[in-house]
């Protein structure tokens, strides 16, 4: 399901909610010291999940334009640039909404907005 809007020129652009994740600081920067996160936890609080995580949203992107449909995800990276994080992110994508409800290529769904 989109969940914001954006039109550049007569293209709008659905942003579609992936997943959420909490990635342990230590993990995923191993070269940060704790106490280098202090002022970033005091500036942006809704930017952690608790003391010792960095709260992670991804998106990807759905633009249809000129009767077809293309749909942007960049995805999250691999386990050398994410230690710890991939098998968590994609055992919750297996269990939520977006991968079971997929379509082939070429398919066609009605949506509304």
């Amino acid at each position: 399901m989109a969940e914001a809007k954006l039109t550049v020129g007569n293209v709008e652009i659905l942003v579609m909610h992936d997943a959420e994740s909490a990635l342990p600081l230590e993990m995923t920067f191993p070269h940060v010291t704790a106490q280098n996160w202090v002022p970033f936890k005091e500036k942006y609080p809704e930017a952690f999940d608790g003391p010792d995580n960095l709260r992670a949203h991804f998106e990807c992107y759905l633009i249809p334009s000129q009767g077809q449909t293309i749909l942007v995800d960049t995805g999250i990276g691999t386990n050398d640039s994410n230690p710890g994080t991939i098998q968590r992110f994609w055992v919750a994508a297996l269990r939520g909404n977006y991968y079971p409800n997929l379509l082939p290529p070429g398919s066609r769904q009605a949506t509304s907005t």
